[in-house]
């Protein structure tokens, strides 16, 4: 497999990548990741991904918010650093479900996750 590179977005998301790497036979991609004591979120890629396709996995482990925020900021890292394609690997669990609440126009639903995710910035 040439021209690819595999990241964790968070430290939730490493096991499952590791095993993913070992099936592909590829090394996981060097990521850095901080959180300041404001609660900003910060990462930088550490390797090169110019002209490569990059794979981006990501859990939905609580706080499912902070997991979004870590994957959104990872896409526009791996985006500015000029990389061919960028993929996203999330798993969704139960808690992802479409949620009610008391008016049928205001729902909070996975389904607007991928619209999000595929925006142009």
């Amino acid at each position: 497999m040439e021209k690819i590179k595999i990241f964790a977005c968070s430290k939730e998301a490493e096991p499952f990548t590791r095993e993913i790497c070992e099936y592909l036979d590829v090394p996981m991609g060097k990521i850095e990741r901080m959180k300041f004591k404001n609660d900003n979120n910060f990462v930088q890629i550490l390797e090169t991904v110019r002209d490569y396709d990059v794979y981006l996995i990501q859990s939905n482990t609580p706080p499912v918010n902070e997991r979004i925020m870590e994957l959104l900021i990872t896409i526009d890292a791996v985006k500015r650093a000029s990389a061919r394609n960028i993929n996203v690997r999330q798993k969704y669990s139960r808690r992802c479900q479409p949620a009610w609440i008391n008016r049928w126009d205001h729902r909070i639903c996975s389904s607007s996750l991928p619209t999000l995710y595929l925006t142009k910035w």
